[in-house]
């Protein structure tokens, strides 16, 4: 779609036939605020959702050239064939369904709604209030990117562009505007383009209108011209040219009188390699360009090898960082409390607070179509709505140790194959979506976390559960978790809380929850205590929607029994659970309240936020399964 919008200073836009700030759609569900960007078939609007006060991005379906507006803010077609208006806007609103399908990519735009009114089309994306990626270039020192920075954006934007492909789509108007850069330099493609020969020439005489003018690729000037990957590719190698270089490519249309100069020209730092990579993504001719992505990055990341610089420090990063996989699990990491609220126990009051929070969940209903295979929740009475991805989880039990000082287990590995049975019988776990680990030593450990850094996407769930023997060292002030190859007194095959907590940071997924039973399992609330004082009844839809690094352990610091009372008291209160949506919180306070009746303890359990690792105010959900929905 040939429209600007999403970025820092777009706004206030005034065209005669927009609607007006403080107008409402769907019956005051949406205001909107201002003007936010135009193209010849689109009116973008920012806007805000009204009961939660979150700020939306809204697309109209609106020919400049072609429509007008009634007083009474209907869209009227002026001049066009009605049955070819009619294909048309049907073929504009296609373009939400081809975004919903990237939904579960971290680098596209998620689209959160669509609707008809005032004789129109509308479809709702989520507002992101960064840079477009010409703007995060120009406000470098330099006014353009090293070529290892430069290149990691590449590799981003072609991640998203490979699930179009996948599905047979093309994006045909890709250009740094289309891009935004957010606040973890993650790159995130906001629109897709609608090919020309579906363009009837009475909606846009001039194809050459949608040119971008430097990123467009040849093909893409005729109506009727073929198009492929091949056409994006072209735009790719105009915007790693702009990066390089942080100027412009010449226009493909005068390229034919003018040449291209090369990148190396304007900045000699770029190497040959890289150079000569950008010309070929750039060829004239379809047949001189990569015929796929995967040819590109290929010579790509050759090519960082070949200069000493790894495809990105990021990848070897992860590589190092990966410490921790299942130390995730267990133990070790600073939590804090949401909010920064003073610390403080949760009392009974809580449960009484939780009747509004109850009612709320009650409203919420699911829908499984809509998005092409996601999950949608909605709430019946506000309309407000959510996308939940897949669910994930890592399921580590470990009773063997190697070193004879750690005495033996007898239940871990049971625990965690009721744990699995409950998670895929009763809610939305694909046992293909399970991974079990039993008796793993480190490295076990470390490529299971790996897997999970490289395939979860941004609206994916992970949950995680350990059961073993962990420690805590007085000196060093931190945790661990032991795999089975842990030596006594030796750290070398010790999982710390340190490198769990960053392998949580990297991890994509929204939502990620750590149950953990194991000696000492509380260090992972080292700090602050993790109880929060806030009420149950403040959870919408929006906090949801937040990403959420949260951990559920048995004990604070103490050691605790081989068979765990706290183990069957959870899975008692997962399997026993009848409502649809069961957020983590809930879970705790059913198992605390549980476990405080029967052993009297007063703090039997412990829940809270793993500190600085990405929590957002989130909560983990788990979506209970309907008959026949395994």
């Amino acid at each position: 779609m040939n429209t600007e919008f999403g970025r820092k200073g777009w706004g206030n836009v005034h065209l005669k036939n927009t609607l007006p700030p403080g107008t409402g759609l769907q019956d005051g569900k949406y205001i909107l605020l201002e003007v936010f960007g135009v193209g010849p078939f689109t009116i973008c609007y920012l806007a805000r959702q009204a009961r939660l006060g979150k700020k939306v991005v809204i697309n109209e379906f609106f020919l400049l050239d072609h429509c007008s507006r009634s007083q009474d803010c209907q869209v009227i077609n002026q001049d066009i064939n009605p049955n070819v208006y009619s294909n048309f806007k049907d073929k504009w609103s296609e373009e939400a369904i081809m975004l919903s399908k990237c939904s579960g990519n971290e680098h596209f735009v998620t689209v959160l709604d669509a609707f008809e009114e005032n004789q129109t089309a509308y479809y709702v994306t989520e507002y992101i209030n960064e840079a477009d990626l010409q703007t995060f270039t120009l406000d470098q020192k330099e006014k353009f990117l090293d070529e290892t920075r430069a290149i990691d954006f590449i590799f981003q934007i072609s991640k998203g562009l490979t699930v179009l492909h996948e599905n047979n789509i093309f994006h045909l108007n890709l250009s740094p505007v289309k891009v935004l850069v957010d606040k973890n330099n993650r790159a995130i493609i906001i629109t897709i383009g609608i090919p020309r020969k579906e363009i009837s020439s009475e909606i846009l005489s001039d194809v050459t209108k949608l040119e971008r003018a430097g990123y467009t690729s040849p093909e893409l000037y005729i109506r009727n011209g073929d198009y492929g990957a091949y056409s994006d590719i072209y735009s790719v190698g105009a915007i790693l040219y702009f990066l390089l270089t942080g100027k412009n490519p010449v226009s493909a249309r005068e390229r034919m009188s003018t040449p291209l100069v090369e990148p190396r020209t304007l900045n000699p730092l770029i190497t040959t390699q890289t150079n000569a990579i950008v010309m070929k993504a750039m060829a004239l001719t379809p047949e001189d360009r990569y015929p796929n992505l995967n040819g590109l990055l290929a010579d790509l990341t050759a090519t960082q090898h070949k200069q000493g610089k790894a495809r990105t420090k990021k990848v070897l990063l992860y590589s190092a960082v990966a410490l921790a996989l299942i130390a995730s699990i267990s133990l070790f990491f600073l939590v804090k409390s949401k909010h920064n609220k003073p610390a403080r126990q949760i009392t009974e009051m809580l449960d009484h607070k939780r009747t509004n929070h109850l009612d709320r969940l009650s409203r919420l209903s699911l829908n499984e179509d809509k998005m092409r295979g996601m999950t949608l929740v909605k709430d019946a009475e506000t309309k407000d709505s959510m996308v939940l991805g897949n669910y994930y989880a890592l399921l580590i039990g470990i009773e063997n140790y190697k070193d004879a000082h750690y005495q033996k287990l007898s239940e871990p590995v049971n625990d965690v194959n009721s744990m699995c049975e409950v998670l895929v019988s009763n809610y939305t776990f694909d046992k293909d979506h399970v991974l079990i680990l039993t008796n793993p030593n480190k490295k076990d450990i470390f490529q299971s976390l790996n897997y999970f850094r490289d395939h979860l996407t941004g609206n994916d769930n992970l949950f995680v559960f350990y059961a073993g023997h962990g420690c805590y060292d007085d000196k060093a002030r931190m945790g661990y978790i032991l795999p089975c190859d842990a030596e006594y007194n030796n750290d070398a095959e010790w999982v710390s809380f340190q490198d769990i907590r960053k392998k949580f940071e990297i991890i994509a997924a929204k939502h990620i929850l750590l149950i953990a039973d194991a000696c000492y399992a509380g260090s992972v609330f080292r700090g602050d205590d993790p109880n929060t004082e806030e009420t149950l009844d403040e959870m919408t839809l929006e906090q949801w929607s937040k990403r959420s690094r949260t951990a559920f352990t048995s004990a604070y610091m103490k050691p605790v029994p081989d068979i765990s009372v706290f183990l069957r008291q959870l899975i008692s209160n997962l399997r026993n659970n009848r409502a649809r949506l069961f957020l983590s919180e809930d879970l705790y306070i059913n198992t605390r309240n549980s476990l405080i009746r029967s052993t009297s303890k007063k703090d039997p359990v412990k829940w809270g936020v793993i500190q600085d690792c990405g929590d957002e105010g989130g909560d983990f959900i788990f979506v209970r399964r309907t008959n026949g929905s395994k």
